[in-house]
């Protein structure tokens, strides 16, 4: 694995890796009887809310460390989290951006969603001008 996290950084802090034009963003633990770092998220591959290993999330690919938004403790972030595995995933109501944010106490949304929604309504607007 050629990912490494800084050791400060704390349970449910929010992570990310690169996926495709999008970012999978997911929670960082370190799991109380695999005694080694995991990462919680809502997973379009998987279907559902899954805890995997670290590496198991990257793919090998670079991690970025998006910061902690909320003002709960990691322990209940973590809690929260925990409390969704098998959630199902659903990229417009449930995906890993919906995610992160629910189990920090945020509001459930997805600018990436969003995003893409909007370019795709401007670009179904272009298309029907012609």
């Amino acid at each position: 694995m050629n990912q490494v996290i800084n050791s400060n950084i704390k349970d449910g802090t929010v992570i990310s890796v690169p996926k495709g034009l999008i970012e999978h963003y997911g929670i960082y633990t370190t799991h109380p009887y695999w005694g080694f770092s995991t990462v919680i998220s809502n997973s379009g591959k998987h279907g559902k809310v899954v805890e995997e290993s670290l590496q198991e999330f990257s793919g090998n690919k670079t991690i970025k460390i998006n910061g902690y938004p909320g003002n709960l403790p990691p322990n209940k972030v973590v809690q929260n989290a925990r409390s969704l595995l098998n959630r199902p995933y659903n990229v417009f109501t449930s995906n890993c951006e919906h995610f992160v944010r629910k189990v920090h106490g945020e509001d459930e949304s997805s600018p990436q969603l969003y995003l893409y929604t909007f370019i795709a309504l401007m670009f179904w607007l272009v298309v029907q001008k012609d």
